[in-house]
């Protein structure tokens, strides 16, 4: 492999950008492909060479503890949407932006990306014909990397590998401070194209998991621990397999029989798996005319076994914060609503830990899309996202403890925010909010006829009061008519 990529056409400066973001990515390759082996359940895993016998040493057994390390806090940490005290998002049109990228789903991939290596980037780039406006798409770990600016605590360059052959990038694209460069090798030879953005820094924002000044780019939730318990565990359940071979094929013995009772009537040899599984052992007396003994070994129990992947899976549980029920181990005694709950405070914490950095990347992404869309952000300076529950409370407990907080006075009961406590999503909370509105206006428009109707009836009755009591006013016209 070339260490230096030189492309001509490319300015020094950003040739040496280009290189370090090769060096960085060929750094963690291996990494990479090691936990996507694991992530996947494809990962091969080196056996003792001890309890299992060469037969059986090609025999697979999976399990897919590492993918649920992943995915059990990736669906905890759920991206709710925006929102800016005092301010109309509507008025820059966020929620069109949202729904054009489909963010919601976005957001996942990315969020499943960070906690599989560690990080996953975001781009964020103008739209061609066809496409949205501002276009926010999620960039690969395996595939692309950025520098890392710690003064400015955001991404100064960051470089996305589309294709490549033997090793070397055919096509990539380099995302810079004041633009966008996209390299692609046609014949032999490099074809630039540039586009400059008026965004004054890298449009690729870095979402990372547990970060740290020694590890900016965070750390997977498939750790060295994981990986390693991982392979305990693929290591005992191969070990039950061969145990259960064993242990549905009980091994018998005989004693004081000849050789006629493993040989045809033919003299050849009987089929050993027919004489361990045939229903009737029919042996006859030795020479001597006495009847030989039949024996079965006792069969070695499938205890031990499922005891080791208990602690095991507790291991598991400790690294991940996993309760040892959603790793398929069950419990003698199914466990109460209440120590279920309990049983997750931990993943929950890892969750709400999440938001935070998460958060700031996407208030990022979308800052820059809407300057895309829009031609400014001015005004967003405060934009924070908006995050579910990580807890997940039933939706009985959820609406007691806003009720709660509604007749202690500090939610409005009429207020988006109740509705954002109730556990509704924005779709549903926009329908809301709607149908509110239509509602309240509807009534409006009750109380303005019953009024008129109202006013309408009382100007007629005080006419009629009017005439009644004789007053001058009501009858003056016919009473001067008769008078001339």
């Amino acid at each position: 492999m070339i260490d230096t990529l030189v492309v001509p056409g490319l300015s020094e400066a950003d040739n040496g950008v280009l290189n370090a973001c090769l060096a960085q990515l060929r750094s963690v390759a291996g990494i990479n492909e090691t936990r996507r082996r694991y992530f996947e359940a494809k990962q091969s895993i080196r056996h003792l060479g001890i309890a299992i016998p060469p037969q059986l040493q090609s025999f697979e057994t999976v399990t897919g503890w590492p993918y649920k390390a992943v995915k059990s806090l990736a669906s905890r940490v759920k991206l709710g949407g925006f929102a800016a005290p005092g301010v109309e998002l509507d008025e820059f049109e966020v929620d069109a932006i949202w729904a054009e990228n489909r963010l919601g789903i976005e957001a996942h991939h990315a969020h499943m990306s960070a906690l599989t290596y560690g990080v996953s980037f975001v781009a964020v780039m103008a739209g061609a014909d066809g496409e949205p406006g501002a276009v926010i798409r999620t960039l690969s770990p395996t595939s692309s990397t950025a520098l890392w600016d710690a003064n400015r605590r955001r991404a100064s360059a960051a470089l996305s590998v589309v294709a490549a052959e033997a090793g070397l990038p055919t096509e990539w694209i380099l995302y810079l401070e004041d633009k966008v460069v996209t390299g692609l090798r046609v014949d032999g030879r490099w074809v630039l194209d540039e586009r400059p953005h008026t965004l004054g820094r890298c449009p690729v924002v870095v979402l990372a998991y547990d970060s740290s000044p020694e590890y900016p780019f965070g750390r997977s939730r498939i750790t060295q621990g994981v990986m390693r318990i991982t392979d305990e565990a693929i290591r005992t359940s191969l070990r039950m397999e061969v145990s259960a071979e064993f242990y549905s094929s009980p091994q018998r013995y005989l004693l004081g029989a000849d050789e006629s009772a493993f040989t045809n009537s033919d003299g050849s040899m009987a089929d050993a798996w027919k004489t361990v599984t045939g229903h009737i052992l029919a042996i006859g007396k030795d020479e001597d005319g006495d009847v030989p003994t039949v024996g079965q070994f006792q069969a070695a129990s499938m205890q031990p076994h499922t005891e080791m992947l208990r602690t095991i899976g507790a291991k598991f549980s400790g690294e991940t914060n996993i309760p040892l029920n959603a790793l398929g181990i069950i419990h003698d005694n199914p466990a109460s609503d209440a120590a279920m709950h309990t049983a997750y405070l931990d993943l929950n914490a890892d969750a709400e830990s999440a938001h935070e950095p998460f958060g700031a990347a996407w208030v990022d992404a979308m800052r820059m899309a809407v300057e895309i869309r829009m031609g400014s952000s001015e005004g967003l300076e405060m934009l924070t996202t908006k995050w579910r529950d990580p807890a997940t409370p039933t939706k009985a407990a959820a609406a007691d403890a806003v009720m709660k907080l509604v007749q202690a006075g500090v939610l409005p009961p009429d207020s988006a925010v109740t509705l954002e406590q109730l556990g509704f999503d924005q779709t549903t909370i926009d329908r809301i909010v709607a149908d509110r509105r239509r509602a309240q206006a509807g009534d409006r428009l009750t109380q303005l006829v019953a009024a008129a109707r109202q006013a309408t009836g009382q100007a007629v009755t005080d006419g009629d009061d009017d005439a009644d009591s004789g007053v001058p006013g009501a009858v003056t016209g016919s009473s001067n008519a008769g008078a001339a």
